[in-house]
């Protein structure tokens, strides 16, 4: 939505896309003005991911991602995100 409340499309993830798959989750909005946000699904398949990602898209909807989880099994970094990200402030 844009400040003057006008409903419309940042960026729209398509069904192959490496940047994810499926983003169930909500977006938080950065202080850096960035969305940030999470997939369940997808990631790099060089990495074996597709175990979801966490992904910075700009207002302008440049969309970057900054984590592909794992997917495999054992794997210590989680996979399958369905949660939204909690922005946090450091120091105070």
């Amino acid at each position: 939505m844009t400040t003057t409340g006008t409903p419309g499309w940042v960026y729209s993830f398509g069904p192959t896309d490496p940047s994810g798959i499926e983003p169930v989750a909500g977006l938080v909005q950065g202080s850096d003005g960035n969305f940030y946000g999470t997939t369940e699904y997808g990631g790099t398949p060089s990495n074996s991911s597709e175990g979801g990602t966490v992904v910075q898209i700009t207002p302008f909807g440049a969309l970057t991602t900054l984590y592909d989880f794992c997917s495999q099994i054992g794997c210590t970094d989680g996979n399958r995100l369905t949660a939204t990200l909690v922005a946090c402030r450091s120091g105070s």
